[in-house]
C-alpha cells in the first residue's frame, strides 16, 4: 500500500522528511546533478559571506547604518557574481567581498551630504576593516569575525523589536534568507516580511543600537531568540522552501557555524544550547540517505542505514546527555529525544512509535503547533493504525489553519491510503498543488500512480 511506507516523523508531517529541526552533514553538500561546480561554490560561499559581511561591517559602522551595511554587501555580491564565472575565484573570496563591499561604502558616504561631516571617521573605520580582510585567513581576523557575528546575533535580537521582528532580522542579515524563504518559515506572506524588516532596520537606525553585548538582565531573552533563529535556519537547509533543491546543505552548515560560534561563550552554555546541538547532530547522521541519486527526497523508511553518519549519532547522544543537566527543559530536549530514538532505531519497523508519540504529546503541550500536532497524529498511526492517527488530526489541528500547507494534505492522504479510503487520491492531489518543490511533486506523484495501480 503506498500510504504505509511513506509516513515518519523527524522534522515534520511528511512523505519525505521532517518539518521540524535538521542538520547539517559532514558529507558533500546535496545538488541538483546539473549545478555546475563554480556555482555550487558561488552559492555556499555567498550563503556564508553575506552574514559574515554584515556582522563585520555592522560593527565598523555601527548598527544605525545596518541599511547601508546590507546595501553594499548585496553590491558586492553581484559583482562577484558577475565576474568570478568568467575570471574564477579570488585567491581570498572574503578579502575580494569586504574590500568591494567597503569601497562601495565609501563611495557612498563621499557622495551622501548627511554623512560628509562623520566621512573621515567611516572612512577610516572602512580603510582598516580592509587592512585586516587583506589575510582573513589570519586567526585574528577569523576571531574578529566570530565577534562580530557574535554581536550581531544579539543585536537583531533587541528587545525593543517585536519576537517576530527579531527572528526576521536574524534570518536576513546572518543568514542571508530571501524575504520569501523567511515568510515562508513563519507561514506567512512576503509582504508581510518586508513590512517587519523594514520596522526592524528603522528602529536600529533611529535608536543607534549598541553593538556591545547585553546586560545579564537580557541576556537570557535575547538568547533565546538566537537559538529559535539558528533552529529555523537549519529548518529550511533540511527541507528548503524554495528552489531546485530539497536539502540545502549550506543552510545546515551556517546553523551549526552560528552555533558553534555560541560555544566558547560561557553565558551561552546552558542546557537549551546544548540541545539544540544534540538535534542538530540526530539529523546529521540521518542527513546522507535522504537524497536518491536523482536528488529526489528518500522517505524514511527506505532509507539506508548503513549510510548514516555514525560519527554524528555519537555526538548528539553525547550533546544530549551533556544537556540534561539542571533542571531545565525546553522544546529542543523533546524534539532531541525524538530524533534520537529514529537515529538509534535498528529498523524502520523496529522504531519505538508509541515512544515517539508519547514525546509529541509532551510537545504538544509544551510548544503547542500544528505542525507538532501533525507529527503526533503520523507517530500514532505507525503505533496504533492509520484510523487512529486519522482520529487524532482530525481532533487536534483546525484544517482552516492549514489548508495550504502540503505536509498536512499528504500526511492525511497516507492515512486515508493505508485505511483504503477512495478520497486519498483527491487529497494528495491537493498536496500535489501546493508542494513548492519540484522533488516533492515527483514523489507526491509516484505515490498517487501507486494508489491508482491498486
Amino acid at each position: 500500500m503506498p500510504g504505509t511506507s511513506a509516513w515518519h516523523v523527524g522534522r515534520g508531517a511528511s512523505y519525505h522528511g521532517a518539518l521540524i529541526p535538521p542538520a547539517s552533514s559532514s558529507v558533500e553538500a546535496h545538488q541538483e546533478p546539473n549545478a555546475s561546480a563554480t556555482q555550487r561554490t558561488m552559492d555556499h560561499l555567498f550563503r556564508q559571506e553575506y552574514g559574515r559581511l554584515v556582522a563585520i561591517l555592522t560593527r565598523q559602522l555601527g548598527s544605525a547604518r545596518l541599511p547601508l551595511v546590507e546595501d553594499v554587501v548585496q553590491d558586492a555580491l553581484l559583482r562577484a557574481a558577475q565576474v568570478w564565472p568568467y575570471r574564477g575565484l579570488p585567491p581570498n573570496p572574503t578579502a575580494w567581498l569586504l574590500t568591494t563591499a567597503r569601497n562601495r561604502a565609501h563611495d557612498i558616504c563621499r557622495r551622501n551630504q548627511r554623512w560628509q561631516k562623520s566621512e573621515p571617521a567611516i572612512t577610516q573605520l572602512l580603510e582598516s576593516t580592509a587592512a585586516q580582510a587583506m589575510d582573513s585567513a589570519d586567526a585574528t581576523f577569523e576571531n574578529e569575525i566570530r565577534d562580530a557575528e557574535l554581536r550581531m546575533m544579539f543585536v537583531c535580537c533587541h528587545p525593543g523589536l517585536s519576537s517576530d521582528a527579531q527572528l526576521a532580522l536574524i534570518l536576513k542579515t546572518l543568514a542571508g534568507f530571501g524575504e520569501q524563504e523567511i515568510a515562508t518559515a513563519f507561514l506567512t506572506t512576503r509582504p508581510t516580511i518586508a513590512k517587519r524588516l523594514v520596522r526592524a532596520r528603522k528602529f536600529l537606525r533611529e535608536a543607534d543600537v549598541s553593538i556591545d553585548l547585553p546586560a545579564d538582565a537580557e541576556l537570557e531573552d535575547r538568547l533565546h531568540t538566537v537559538l529559535h533563529a539558528l533552529y529555523l535556519l537549519f529548518n529550511e537547509g533540511f527541507k528548503a522552501s524554495t528552489g531546485e533543491r530539497i536539502i540545502r546543505n549550506e543552510l545546515c552548515r551556517e546553523a551549526d557555524r552560528l552555533l558553534s560560534a555560541l560555544g566558547p561563550w560561557a553565558p551561552a552554555a546552558i542546557p537549551q544550547t546544548l540541545a539544540l546541538a544534540a538535534l542538530f547532530a540526530f539529523h546529521r547522521t540521518r542527513l546522507p540517505a535522504r537524497l536518491d541519486g536523482e536528488g529526489d527526497p528518500v522517505i524514511l523508511a527506505d532509507q539506508d542505514r548503513r549510510a548514516w553518519d555514525q560519527g554524528q549519532l555519537r555526538r548528539g547522544m553525547k550533546l544530549l546527555s551533556a544537556s540534561a543537566q539542571g533542571d531545565q527543559l525546553s522544546r529542543y530536549h523533546i524534539e532531541a529525544g525524538i530524533a534520537a530514538c529514529h537515529s538509534l532505531a535498528p529498523s524502520f519497523e523496529k522504531t519505538d512509535w508509541n515512544h515517539i508519540a508519547q514525546l509529541y504529546g509532551q510537545l504538544e503541550n509544551f510548544a503547542p503547533s500544528p505542525a507538532v500536532s501533525i507529527n503526533r497524529a503520523i507517530a500514532i498511526a505507525r503505533a496504533e493504525g492509520a484510523a487512529a492517527g486519522l482520529v487524532h488530526l482530525n481532533a487536534h489541528v483546525d484544517p482552516t489553519t492549514v489548508d495550504s500547507y502540503h505536509l498536512y494534505h499528504a500526511a492525511r492522504a497516507d492515512m486515508l491510503s493505508e485505511l483504503n479510503d477512495p478520497s486519498a487520491l483527491s487529497v494528495y492531489e491537493r498536496a500535489l498543488e501546493l508542494a513548492p518543490l519540484a522533488a516533492e511533486r515527483r514523489s507526491l506523484r509516484r505515490r498517487m500512480e501507486g494508489l491508482e495501480n491498486d
